[in-house]
């Protein structure tokens, strides 16, 4: 009897994995769309001086769950995460330290995937952007 109770616990392991295997690949896909510039209190000084663009279209890889954005591909800026089952996610971009001013600052996004949309928010020092992105078909 105890030999058989061990090939049943077996099976059911191999259901679970599998299960959750599927489930972070749920959301895997490019998305493409628009991060829209945006300030608490009105436009901030970097926008006004042209430090933050007022549109940048962007796109967002998910694959098996971990989630990219190329922030600023000239500086090689990618935010990384990873998506939640419940499609839910946080990214964070390496801490970066401009040299001829000693700033440094931090790059973060938190957001949602419901179906085939993306929607999220970028929180930088100086500038922030709201994001809405479509799944590429």
């Amino acid at each position: 009897m105890r030999r058989g109770s061990g090939v049943v616990v077996l099976v059911v392991s191999l259901v679970v994995v599998t299960v959750e295997a599927a489930a972070s690949g749920k959301f895997d896909g490019t998305y493409d769309g628009t991060m829209i510039a945006q300030s608490a209190a009105g436009a901030s000084h970097a926008m006004r001086e042209g430090a933050c663009a007022d549109r940048l279209v962007r796109s967002i890889t998910v694959a098996d769950g971990a989630l990219s954005l190329v922030y600023n591909p000239e500086s090689n800026i990618v935010l990384k995460g990873t998506v939640a089952e419940n499609g839910l996610f946080a990214a964070e971009a390496e801490r970066k330290n401009t040299q001829s001013t000693g700033y440094e600052w931090t790059l973060k996004m938190s957001g949602s995937i419901v179906g085939d949309y993306l929607t999220a928010q970028v929180f930088a020092k100086t500038c922030s952007y709201r994001i809405q992105m479509r799944k590429k078909a």
